[in-house]
């Protein structure tokens, strides 16, 4: 079963599918609370069915070329950062993502989940190294807080990531940047619709060295997640390893915001 509807509402569907014996495949974020999602894990490991989220921008061209400059030039990391300004949704006033309470949240539980959700799923899941959480918004923004920057260490690596909705849509844009003892790796996403590309770009240390990649975006990645849900289901053991920690990143990613959202940003 696929669920795909406002974020306040997965757990208690997903709960009710799971206690039938029913496979889940959660759009992000894979509930509004830690504590929903630990429930929910338990619950599904009880009834042996699978619980899956789909958190798609991880899979994105460009994912794979950054992740194959850290493992070949860095052994430290110490500052990666990632950002997202994006134009209001032509539909969004009124609609379920305006109300703070569907929402579960302003646009670090929406499209700057997926910022965070990526860069721990670079990074690694594990909660226990992260600390010093804080996260700020712009006072205009009263409860959407639609202007948020969030702030956290993972083991020795501070983590930035920048969320802005209402920007103008010239200026829509989706970006990452690594800083370590390799050098600098910056990967940019720009445009939209069928123009949308991205461009990867490696500094070496030496300030010399440098390599740079474009790509042009196709839609495929954004199903990923979902197919990796239909293998595991048909016994495809490699996806349900890979579904599964896509779970511990989730339950991490919700970790970092809960804390955030609970000092009331």
């Amino acid at each position: 079963m696929i669920i795909s509807t406002p974020h306040a509402t997965h757990f208690e569907i997903a709960e009710s599918l799971v206690t039938r014996g029913v496979h889940v495949h959660i759009d992000k974020p894979l509930c509004s609370t830690l504590t929903q999602v630990d429930e929910l894990i338990v619950r599904a490991d009880a009834c042996h069915v699978f619980l899956s989220t789909h958190t798609q921008r991880k899979y994105m061209p460009g994912q794979s070329q950054l992740k194959s400059y850290l493992q070949k030039y860095f052994s430290e990391l110490y500052h990666v950062s990632g950002s997202i300004w994006q134009p209001l949704f032509d539909d969004y006033a009124g609609s379920w993502r305006a109300d703070r309470t569907l929402a579960a949240g302003g646009i670090l539980m929406d499209s700057g989940y997926h910022v965070v959700d990526t860069i721990v799923s670079l990074l690694g899941s594990g909660s226990t190294q992260i600390r010093d959480i804080a996260a700020l918004a712009h006072s205009a923004n009263n409860r959407n807080d639609s202007f948020v920057t969030l702030v956290f260490r993972m083991g020795r690596t501070v983590v930035q990531v920048n969320a802005f909705r209402g920007t103008p849509k010239a200026l829509k844009k989706e970006e990452y940047q690594v800083l370590g003892d390799g050098g600098h790796i910056a990967l940019k996403y720009t445009g939209s619709g069928r123009e949308k590309t991205c461009q990867t770009v490696f500094w070496a240390a030496d300030g010399r060295t440098r390599e740079t990649e474009d790509l042009t975006l196709t839609s495929s990645y954004t199903f990923h997640p979902l197919q990796l849900f239909l293998d595991a289901l048909r016994g495809n053991h490699v996806a349900r390893t890979v579904m599964q920690d896509n779970i511990a990143v989730a339950r991490t990613t919700l970790f970092i915001l809960h804390e955030a959202y609970s000092r009331d940003i």
